[in-house]
């Protein structure tokens, strides 16, 4: 690892959230049995009930991008601000409009509010209300924007819409939706939009697709997201702004000035009251079972919207515990120590969002040794997706997490090659990742590309998401090597008409993932050298076609009620019984059913009547279990 302070607190941040290093996951496994437990996502929770209490005003929304968001966002939202090339992941486009037609306006609230920590954006609650966030969304949604589409829109909305919605308050006829009402559109993206224009949102007498082609039915959903957040400001014009600050490789004392560009406020002072100062405290824990190296050194750093505001270095004791004095505590700044043992830094859990009782924050350290054998990685899960781009192009995304079942961090030798190889099939063209580029940090390599990252010990402490396109001229012959142990791989591939063939996976049934229908393919305990193989066949236009489009970091599947757990089982584990299986069974039948509900594929009286009898199932399994 270098020393490279954002990195290292996104990592910390990382590893006490449990977190991957990447900000979406595709699918979430349930953990194999015995003792299998229902799968929990990570997907954060969309805050609701917070609405524009007045229309949103895109002007004073400009004077807040500039000074909050401009820096990493840059102009134009597209991602290319001053401070973007010092963080370790690519800063979100939210100027492309291909990105900002997939959010919705809550979710982007949410966002903006509660911050995006693996993606290394810091929360604005402290420091903007709700009005400030709704006025930074109506200029974002004005970024790249073009007022001739928008003209468009007001044309068309005029010509098919007004007969019903009036001028958009839903006031010509009853019933009809209100264009106007907040509470009602920050709930829909550009593409929800797009999609009730073209359908009718059910109404088969307001079915536009057939007298609106794309282009208009995407002009008609831009006018109809100004009817809530106008349009009509210039992109905001950059100013001198500072990059943020690695940590200075000498370490300072809290007498010395913090680093250029550092906030003032962390840095304990003068002004300093007795309530604002106390202890970052901590012991630093050999994780390898080994003795601590005698002259280890700790690193204090702490943030305020995440640029480095004051850093102090001190020594380890010999018992391993450690002790800063007079540090300004506030809730609103972040803290986080470091060690460097055997040329690799090891972060501290982080600490923000709280007073900590008597002003004392304990941040303990784990450090390991380290090897540069592969020996103990092993893929806990790989999920492939095939997905059609068109008649002729699939693309394959591939979300990888591999654990560490050691005790010592995996890392290459000074000067030697990535430990971690990834293969890619012949043909294989646009390779992108959710994070990073060739060269930074990737490889390429003769049969793929390969990550000099190191892997700490621990369940799933490395994550990939990457994805490449291949040629499909009615058919694909797939294979993939394995280049570590794989517990379990997934294999999802659109299209319920699509044929599929393999002497390697189980099929699985189907999933209803996002609008589409995937058959679902698994195999389990491979090892390295295995090879996974898949051919498909047939398969066309009429999926939807709903790429994703990792690299914008944008991913739009579910896999909640995924039921391919009983293929979790492990080979060798006879001893678990079939009852245990079968009400782990009901439960994934009844979570598949909300599910289906929510999306609409059922009736209320038949989702009622199909859940009391699961859940009535479900009882009479689990009363057996403890009788027994």
């Amino acid at each position: 690892m270098k020393k490279h302070t954002p990195y290292l607190l996104l990592v910390s941040l990382l590893l006490l959230l449990g977190a991957s290093a990447c900000s979406i996951s595709l699918a979430q496994d349930v953990t194999p049995p015995p003792g299998y437990q229902a799968p929990v996502y990570e997907d954060a929770e969309v805050l609701t009930g917070v609405f524009p209490s007045a229309e949103p005003d895109p002007a004073a929304g400009q004077a807040i991008y500039v000074e909050k968001c401009l820096p990493c966002h840059g102009e134009t939202g597209m991602g290319d601000g001053d401070n973007a090339a010092a963080l370790p992941n690519p800063v979100a486009q939210i100027g492309n409009p291909e990105v900002a037609s997939l959010a919705t306006p809550q979710e982007w609230y949410t966002i903006t509010m509660n911050g995006n920590l693996d993606r290394f954006m810091p929360p604005f609650s402290g420091s903007l209300n709700d009005q400030d966030v709704w006025n930074v969304l109506a200029y974002v949604f004005s970024l790249g924007t073009d007022e001739a589409v928008l003209a468009e829109g007001a044309d068309l909305y005029a010509q098919t819409c007004t007969q019903c919605h009036g001028t958009g308050a839903g006031d010509a006829i009853p019933g009809a939706t209100d264009h106007r009402d907040a509470e009602v559109m920050t709930l829909f993206s550009l593409d929800d939009i797009v999609q009730k224009v073209a359908t009718g949102n059910g109404n088969t007498d307001h079915v536009f697709a057939n007298v609106l082609d794309a282009s208009q039915q995407q002009a008609v959903a831009y006018y109809v997201r100004s009817l809530v957040f106008p349009y009509g400001v210039e992109p905001a014009v950059a100013e001198a702004t500072p990059a943020p600050t690695q940590a200075a490789e000498d370490s300072t004392t809290p007498t010395e000035e913090a680093p250029a560009g550092a906030e003032e406020t962390p840095a304990p002072t003068e002004a300093a009251t007795a309530e604002d100062v106390g202890q970052v405290t901590g012991v630093v824990v050999n994780g390898s079972g080994g003795e601590l190296p005698s002259g280890l050194e700790v690193t204090l750093e702490v943030y305020e919207n995440f640029d480095l505001s004051y850093t102090e270095t001190t020594s380890v004791a010999a018992d391993g515990t450690y002790a800063f004095e007079d540090i300004t505590i506030n809730a609103d700044l972040i803290y986080l120590t470091m060690v460097e043992m055997n040329g690799t830094f090891f972060p501290s859990n982080f600490f923000m969002g709280e007073q900590p009782e008597d002003n004392v924050i304990d941040l303990p350290i784990t450090v390991y040794d380290v090897t540069d054998d592969p020996a103990d990685l092993t893929v806990s899960r790989l999920h492939v997706f095939f997905q059609f781009v068109d008649d002729t192009t699939v693309q394959v995304i591939h979300q990888v997490s591999i654990s560490n079942l050691g005790n010592a961090v995996v890392l290459p030798a000074d000067g030697g090659e990535a430990l971690l190889n990834f293969t890619l099939p012949e043909g294989a063209t646009n390779l992108i990742f959710q994070t990073g580029t060739m060269g930074n940090p990737y490889v390429q390599t003769d049969t793929g590309f390969a990550d000099p990252s190191s892997v700490v010990p621990g369940d799933s402490t490395y994550e990939l998401l990457y994805a490449y396109n291949l040629p499909y001229d009615r058919k694909l012959d797939w294979s993939l090597p394995m280049d570590l142990p794989t517990d379990i791989a997934v294999i999802f591939v659109q299209g319920a008409d699509t044929k599929v063939d393999s002497d390697t996976l189980t099929a699985s049934g189907s999933e209803s993932l996002d609008t589409d229908v995937y058959q679902v393919f698994v195999a389990n305990n491979l090892s390295a050298g295995d090879e996974l193989d898949l051919r498909m066949s047939g398969g066309s236009s009429l999926v939807s076609g709903n790429v994703v489009s990792i690299v914008l970091g944008v991913v739009g599947l579910a896999l909640a009620g995924y039921g391919a757990w009983r293929f979790f089982r492990p080979a060798d584990d006879e001893e678990y019984e079939e009852e245990e299986f079968d009400s782990e069974a009901v439960i994934a039948e009844i979570v598949a059913l909300d599910e289906a509900f929510e999306a609409g594929e059922l009736d209320e009286a038949d989702y009622t009547a199909q859940r009391d009898a699961l859940k009535a199932e479900l009882k009479q399994l689990l009363d057996e279990d403890e009788a027994a």
